[in-house]
């Protein structure tokens, strides 16, 4: 049965009125971890259960008042997740000291946001956000031995807006 030990230390606070902080670092063990995989050659998904891993990682936030109406909103992650002793289904697939499927080392996010009170009564919000997530492993079979076969997401940058 997945269980995990989850350690994990923050602060936040706000300065001035205007900006809010947070942050916070962690670690988790994870016995018998689940992973995704592919199953079948249809490339069909499925979860495998077998091995531990360590998960550590650093994350903080800011979110500053420039004015009454906007704000601006940064993020950003570290995380160092790990196979630390394949067993089970993943014995013989997995390559132990692999990144485990889906964690990017770095991440981060930037938003900007504006409020408005209209004269109905209503308010308008305007956003516009920028998020980065880095390389990661797409299923536990990107965690082969062959280094030539590892399949990685590239790292992406979504551009978005809302009203």
């Amino acid at each position: 049965m997945c269980s995990s030990d989850l350690v994990e230390l923050g602060f936040k606070g706000l300065l001035a009125d205007r900006i809010e902080y947070t942050a916070a670092v962690y670690d988790i063990d994870w016995s018998d971890i689940q992973i995704r995989s592919s199953c079948s050659p249809l490339a069909l998904l499925c979860t495998v259960t077998g091995g531990d891993a360590t998960v550590k990682g650093f994350e903080a936030e800011i979110t500053a008042a420039v004015s009454e109406s906007l704000r601006v909103i940064g993020g950003y992650t570290y995380t160092d997740a790990t196979l630390d002793k394949a067993t089970g289904s993943l014995e013989g697939l997995a390559e132990n000291g692999a990144r485990l499927p889906g964690s990017a080392k770095h991440a981060g996010n930037l938003a900007a946001v504006y409020t408005s009170q209209l004269d109905s009564g209503l308010s308008l919000e305007l956003t516009a956000s920028l998020s980065y997530a880095g390389k990661r492993k797409t299923d536990v079979q990107s965690l082969e031995i062959d280094r030539k076969s590892t399949r990685l997401n590239s790292s992406h940058l979504v551009i978005s807006y809302a009203v």
